[in-house]
């Protein structure tokens, strides 16, 4: 039997994901944390965040930082939850 979220929100893959950020508010990611951290595949959790970022759930910002094994810095993409989204706080009661 489908989850009923999946079914409402679209995917299981989105519903993971914005579980993922719901529960770790405060927290930024990198697409490799978040695909990891939420066990999805790269292919699909590049196309359910590309989702949630048009629909302003999440953002992400380029954040300059120096990678193991590295001497320079990298631009890195980092991904966290929209404070500002208008249905946050409807969307924290639902998840929550």
């Amino acid at each position: 039997m489908s989850d009923p979220l999946s079914i409402l929100f679209g995917s299981t893959a989105r519903v993971k994901l914005l579980r993922f950020f719901l529960f770790n508010p405060s927290k930024e990611f990198t697409f490799e944390e978040m695909c990891k951290r939420a066990r999805l595949v790269r292919r699909t959790a590049r196309t359910e965040i590309s989702a949630l970022e048009r629909a302003g759930v999440i953002t992400s910002h380029i954040v300059q930082m120096v990678l193991p094994g590295k001497t320079r810095k990298t631009k890195v993409l980092h991904y966290c939850l929209n404070k500002k989204f208008q249905e946050l706080q409807a969307l924290q009661t639902f998840f929550v």
